[in-house]
């Protein structure tokens, strides 16, 4: 494997690791206390749309 191709699976690796790190951090990943696999889908989206939503409007208004 060459070293770019190494750097790129890391720099994706991480970028998902901070995805999820946000998600549950800020937008309560880990708080539904569901059982239901609809439920915990759902809250799983939602957390995740959300971190998303957002850091396409960072970019959107040059936050960061």
């Amino acid at each position: 494997m060459s070293c770019k191709d190494v750097i790129e699976y890391y720099r994706t690796r991480f970028q998902i690791e901070f995805c999820f790190r946000d998600a549950k951090g800020f937008t309560g990943l880990m708080q539904s206390q569901a059982r239901d696999v609809a439920k915990l889908s759902f809250n799983f989206n939602a957390s995740l749309t959300t971190v998303n939503l957002a850091k396409v409007l960072a970019k959107e208004m040059r936050v960061c």
